[in-house]
């Protein structure tokens, strides 16, 4: 095999290699599903990604649009809180929308009219 031929059959591996590690860098860019958890699931905090369900958290006195995870979250925290008696919730979980953009709209409506103060509490009977 001469030196030139070796050349060319060095130069076809190596770009077949460049060519597969472009594909998949392409693939990771457009994978629309990665995309969208990126932009749909941001952490809003350690707990909660945002998402399409409207929480009340209770801790941060703020309505938040979470996803799915953390609306469920917030329903096992707060049987948890009725559990053990205690007399605060850690949230409450106010209704499931379409979509983040809807949720996001009805989020700034209630928050400039509704103060969900007194629902973080339990009656004492």
């Amino acid at each position: 095999m001469t030196l030139k031929r070796l050349i060319v059959l060095i130069s076809i591996i190596l770009s077949a290699f460049s060519s597969l590690a472009n594909q998949e860098v392409e693939k990771q860019i457009f994978d629309v599903s990665y995309y969208k958890k990126f932009v749909e699931e941001v952490a809003l905090t350690q707990e909660f990604n945002r998402g399409e369900y409207l929480v009340y958290d209770c801790r941060t006195k703020h309505f938040i649009c979470v996803n799915r995870a953390g609306q469920k979250l917030c329903l096992e925290m707060l049987e948890n809180s009725k559990e053990v008696g205690s007399q605060e919730r850690y949230c409450l979980p106010i209704r499931k929308f379409k979509d983040q953009l809807t949720c996001f709209r009805k989020q700034y409506e209630v928050s400039q009219k509704t103060s969900m103060e007194k629902f973080c509490r339990y009656s004492i009977n």
